[in-house]
């Protein structure tokens, strides 16, 4: 009985991932803050190596954004700049389309009862915004090639208290 436990750990495990995703990566702020003309990059190629992904082609890919932050950032709220650059790879890694956006976001972390939003725990929270669609799947062996960047759009030349931004791509 022990040993059928044990298999079932991994399958329980497998069944908490998103499946609908298809990239998710954090990036570290450091300690000392991060400053104005501190540019986070996500870039990756992903090919769509699978017919069941491959017949969703030119659905929307969903993309949000992932901000941890903790109790000592000094301001309500977080402007943010996000870049971003899809572009559909061929087989023979020709060019077929090319997608380009600006967006500029908005994270409100505190409500105007002065308490923190966000998911956490601690002194420490976490938000998600969902940015829409910023590009569209490819079909079956192709590929996709993305690169996203995020600067904030603070005054401040260095902001504190910012721990992580991630990116998160999923389909329908």
């Amino acid at each position: 009985m022990k040993r059928f436990a044990w298999l079932l750990i991994p399958l329980l495990l497998s069944a908490c991932t998103w499946h609908d995703s298809l990239y998710h990566q954090y990036r570290d702020i450091g300690r000392e803050g991060w400053r104005q003309t501190d540019t986070l990059v996500f870039a990756d190629t992903l090919r769509v190596d699978s017919l069941l992904l491959g017949q969703r082609a030119g659905s929307p890919i969903k993309t949000s954004l992932s901000l941890r932050h903790r109790d000592n950032y000094p301001y309500e709220d977080l402007h943010l700049l996000v870049m971003s650059d899809f572009t559909i790879l061929t087989g023979d890694s020709g060019l077929a389309v090319s997608e380009r956006a600006a967006t500029q976001t908005h994270f409100q972390l505190v409500n105007d009862r002065g308490i923190w939003q966000g998911k956490g725990w601690g002194s420490s929270y976490t938000l998600v915004k969902e940015l829409g669609s910023l590009g569209s799947l490819p079909s079956y062996g192709q590929s996709l090639a993305f690169r996203i960047t995020v600067t904030p759009m603070m005054q401040d030349s260095l902001l504190t208290g910012i721990e992580k931004v991630g990116i998160r791509l999923s389909y329908e």
